[in-house]
């Protein structure tokens, strides 16, 4: 595949890969924020506010359909775990008969502006702006492909070199005394320039609009992230309209230029941390428990800087506002205080707006953007009799107050991260706000009769000390400064490679470098003393040697112990106390120093062949896949004796290479067994294996977590014998009884997780998922009521009801069935004893 499309060079050294981009990006944003603001606090020199007022008129409505110039397709192009060059291309197509159309309607409804705002020079600015339309659309594809493929060096350049040669030519003009039309120029000619050093840093060129190449899904959730920041667009932008309408250009010039002097270095710090971000919980978001360890780790520490900062613009808003735009500016001062609040709500709202993108929510995120774009709307109409200042607090007071809770429960709704997660990140660091704020009044309070710029010389430091004494005493925050150290510091430590690792933590054969070439075999035991030994033996007798054998003794009481010892170097023994089968195999897999991981249980053993197989379709395959599983011996007496027979899989050939195993792990049954499995092992310790949570399920569990959507393999052949010796009391592999309450309970958790873990599956897949979680809690009702707990049975049976109404027929209908099959085909074959 196309290195521009494929994204399996990538996850090898994610985190190394993640730590430079945002490293790059920052220091790309850094030098922008310089050019910006020595642009601005030049043309505030050299224009007038009513010039400023006269662009942000036209920004305003033009605003309202900045959204269409990407379509939501960029961030579809990003999110995607495979696309192809036909869709992408198809996408580029799109990008331009969209943005095209806006361009063609922004000019033609120019008259239309002037009139609304009784302003006639709107006509010719809003005509030459329209193109940057255009000239947007045509580099949207380029782009995310650069961000897709995490690119950040060339995207660094193409932001660098558009935004100053933008500056350039703004200020020639202003110099030149061209007015308003500088700022024209500035814009016009940074859109130029970036579509330009995209096309030539990228090097993908688009191919003709092709049918039937599966585009539609995207544009179905372009469409819904498109839609929904299109009416947030409407909702912010409505402040700038009714301003100008009510109070004139010098009022909006100077609400734009107060907005601006907030908005604008927060955009040019969150803009680069969400590119990088988003393509990086893209290729997390089949790995739960990584994904939200990851994104916790990045919200604590935008939350802990969005306090710090926001309680020194604050304090400072009236010194900062006359040294960056300068003294004609004075009223801008208390719009600018008033603006701070909100602050906090664009770097954390776009935090939380990264888990609906990455985890492909577009309709969950279409709705929030219309509730929190009423909210907006609300705050705007609320504060305007009161002036523009009166704006900017009545929006700032409802983004504290109501936006961030509303989003945050409806983001924190589904997923990994929870609404909880959310609030404690939050209120966490709220403390460093009041001590960097009150330090920081209480220095300025000293100097009152100070030049501006004297007072921000001698306060900047006082609250960046009160700061830095904050997180030195405050433990959270300062563990949030010590992770952020730690990330840093890796820049210096060359990163793991792993070969073929899919972006999606679909894994290959680990490095030598970093991981032995081989297997490890983890056998968990539990008073197991002669069966233990025979499967010991099984895997000591391979054709293929086990790079390591692992034995965990999960708390025997029985001569466990003193019979591993016969075998002595040949194998590792490590006991743990009592904990279960879970973190039995989990402490295993931390253990494991080989490539891949295979685990056997200690009353089933293995084919002498087995690990030969193994590692014959591993290399045969490249090592593609997840985890490869073999057949398993079940001798439960009936007809079929193998579990794929029972369960009629089957294919041709010694292996099969599924590229998605979706349709394998939601068939009638999964056809792998933990017994006949081999695991990549770098997968295993980077997601948090087996999850006890699901006891005695886990199994499934896993196999579902990492074969939905990911690359797995199949060996025909039988791999193990499954024994279930159900008279000891290792209760590590008894035979779970599925009349039990508890059976179902662990079912409706296991797909519940499953349902979480996968949001954007397909609508059948998805149909699956649901059928079998409303199943487990019919079935948790049913047993319930049959134990005379009738009242404990409304419960479940009300969500079974409310997931798939239906189900009861089903059922029915399927009973029916079974029943007129046994009566065609006869009992099933009992073999003579």
């Amino acid at each position: 595949m196309d290195r521009n499309f494929s994204t399996d060079h990538l996850i090898g050294n994610l985190k190394s890969r993640t730590v430079s981009s945002t490293l790059i990006t920052l220091i790309s944003q850094g030098v922008q924020f310089a050019l910006t603001m020595a642009s601005t606090m030049i043309l505030a020199r050299l224009l007038e506010p009513r010039d400023f007022g006269l662009l942000a008129m036209v920004f305003t409505i033009m605003g309202f359909l900045r959204v269409f110039k990407e379509a939501g397709l960029s961030t579809a192009t990003v999110q995607r775990e495979g696309i192809t060059h036909a869709q992408v291309s198809n996408l580029f197509w799109v990008n331009v008969w969209v943005s095209g159309f806006v361009s063609v309607l922004v000019a033609a409804a120019a008259p239309l502006i002037a009139w609304f705002y009784r302003e006639p020079r709107l006509v010719g600015i809003t005509l030459v702006l329209s193109v940057t339309f255009l000239l947007a659309g045509l580099a949207v594809q380029h782009t995310a492909l650069l961000s897709r493929q995490m690119r950040f060096m060339a995207m660094a350049v193409i932001q660098i070199g558009s935004v100053l040669a933008g500056v350039l030519v703004g200020v020639a003009m202003a110099w030149r005394n061209f007015g308003y039309w500088s700022l024209v120029g500035l814009n016009l000619t940074t859109s130029a320039v970036a579509l330009l050093l995209t096309w030539s840093l990228s090097g993908w060129r688009p191919k003709l609009f092709t049918w039937n190449s599966g585009t539609r899904s995207l544009i179905h959730f372009g469409a819904h992230l498109s839609g929904g920041a299109f009416l947030y667009s409407l909702a912010r932008g409505l402040d700038g309209v009714l301003i100008g309408r009510f109070y004139g250009a010098a009022s909006v010039g100077l609400y734009s230029r107060a907005s601006a002097l907030l908005t604008r270095p927060l955009e040019q710090i969150m803009s680069p941390i969400e590119a990088v971000f988003i393509p990086v919980f893209s290729r997390l978001q089949n790995e739960p428990e990584r994904f939200r360890r990851k994104f916790l780790e990045i919200y604590e520490t935008m939350a802990l800087g969005s306090f710090l900062f926001t309680g020194m613009f604050f304090a400072l808003a009236r010194p900062l506002t006359l040294v960056v735009l300068g003294p004609k500016w004075e009223k801008a001062a208390i719009i600018f205080a008033g603006f701070t609040f909100a602050g906090l709500l664009y770097p954390l709202g776009s935090c939380a707006s990264w888990l609906l993108t990455s985890q492909g929510r577009g309709r969950d995120s279409f709705f929030a953007s219309l509730v929190i774009s009423i909210i907006v709307a609300g705050s705007f109409i609320v504060g305007l009799p009161f002036g523009p200042a009166g704006v900017a607090i009545a929006y700032s007071t409802s983004a504290l107050l109501i936006q961030i809770p509303v989003y945050f429960w409806l983001v924190g709704s589904r997923g990994p991260v929870s609404t909880g997660d959310l609030w404690i990140g939050f209120l966490k660091h709220l403390p460093a706000w009041v001590v960097v704020c009150g330090v920081t009044w209480l220095t300025l309070s000293a100097v009152p009769n100070f030049s501006p710029l004297a007072q921000l010389a001698i306060c900047i430091p006082a609250s960046l000390l009160a700061g830095g004494a904050f997180i030195f005493v405050y433990t959270p925050s300062r563990r949030v400064v010590a992770s952020l150290y730690t990330i840093l510091r890796e820049l210096r430590t060359p990163a793991r490679s792993v070969e073929n690792y899919r972006a999606d933590g679909r894994a290959g054969v680990a490095n030598p470098s970093t991981a032995k070439a081989g297997i490890t075999v983890v056998i968990p035991t539990f008073n197991r003393e002669q069966l233990v030994k025979r499967a010991i033996e099984s895997a000591l007798n391979q054709t293929v040697k086990a790079g390591q054998i692992i034995v965990i003794d999960d708390g025997s009481t029985d001569g466990t112990p003193e019979m591993c010892k016969q075998f002595g170097n040949s194998i590792e023994y490590v006991r743990q106390a009592n904990a279960g089968v879970a973190e039995a195999r989990n402490h295993g897999i931390t253990l494991a120093r080989h490539a891949w991981i295979a685990f056997l249980d200690s009353d089933d053993y293995w084919t002498p062949t087995h690990l030969e197989r193994m590692l014959a379709a591993i290399k045969n395959t490249a090592g593609q896949a997840r985890f490869y599983f073999s057949d398993v011996f079940r001798d439960n007496g009936t007809r079929d004796a193998t579990l794929w027979s029972q369960i009629g899989f089957k294919f041709d050939g010694s292996f099969q290479l599924s590229l998605d195993a979706t349709d394998w792990m939601l068939s009638r049954r999964v056809p792998a067994s933990i017994q006949s499995t081999v695991f990549n092992a770098d997968l295993l310790k980077a997601s948090v294996g087996f999850d006890r949570r699901v006891v005695p399920m886990e199994d499934t569990e896993l196999f579902l977590r990492l074969g939905i959507g990911g690359n797995v393999c199949a060996v025909n052949a039988v791999g193990c014998f499954y024994t279930a010796d159900d008279k000891t009391q290792d209760r590590l592999t008894t035979k779970v009884n599925v009349r039990t309450e508890n059976y179902w309970k662990c079912t409706c958790t296991l797909w519940r997780l499953v349902d979480s873990h996968f949001p954007n599956l397909d609508p059948s897949h998805r149909k699956i998922i649901r059928y079998n979680l409303a199943e487990s809690h019919w079935r948790l009702a049913r047993n319930y009521w049959r134990s005379g707990r009738v009242h404990h049975s409304v419960i479940p049976f009300l969500r079974c009801i409310k997931i798939q109404p239906l189900l009861l027929i089903t059922l029915f209908r399927r009973r029916m069935s079974t029943r007129r099959q046994k009566e065609v085909c006869g009992p099933v074959f009992q073999p003579e004893p």
